[in-house]
């Protein structure tokens, strides 16, 4: 009988220190899930308009592409590489000589294949041509020339001017 007393006795302490580490193990993982889902924030969306496009850009730098010889990684300021943009009408430059003008609207799509979505610029209409894709990101706007990672450039502009007048 004492046997049975002190088997019990280890089966009851056994018990316990189990549901103790249950209630244990409960209580780190809620937790650990409330953390989880604290810490997890959504990516803010970002919105362009063309009031937010408007002004005179300048080429800082450029990042990818297969061209021979390269593209330098980084522009002066004083390049010449200007775009210019009104809420409805944009201005290319290429040292400091005007390349081409038009309209340009702006339509939110997928990023190529991805699931991210961008801005798309769309000069003088044609939604057939290359895609370019926008953001401006801490006061640079970034213009995405096909994907990076497939040849594609990546564009960097600093704002050098607000334009609220006229091209």
């Amino acid at each position: 009988m004492f046997r049975f007393i002190e088997f019990m006795r280890i089966v009851i302490n056994q018990l316990e220190l189990y549901n103790m580490n249950m209630k244990k193990l409960l209580m780190l993982m809620l937790i650990s899930v409330a953390v989880l889902t604290l810490s997890c924030k959504k990516e803010k969306e970002t919105t362009i308009t063309a009031k937010d496009l408007s002004g005179s850009w300048e080429l800082r730098s450029s990042f990818g592409g297969m061209i021979a010889g390269g593209i330098p990684p980084n522009y002066s300021p004083g390049n010449g590489s200007i775009l210019k943009f009104t809420e409805t009408d944009y201005q290319e430059f290429s040292k400091g000589q005007l390349m081409k003008s038009g309209t340009y609207t702006l339509s939110k799509e997928n990023f190529y294949s991805s699931d991210v979505l961008m801005y798309r610029i769309i000069y003088d209409g044609n939604v057939e041509a290359f895609k370019e894709y926008v953001e401006i990101v801490d006061g640079k706007l970034k213009v995405y020339d096909g994907m990076v990672s497939a040849d594609g450039i990546e564009y960097v502009y600093q704002k050098i001017q607000d334009l609220n007048q006229n091209l």
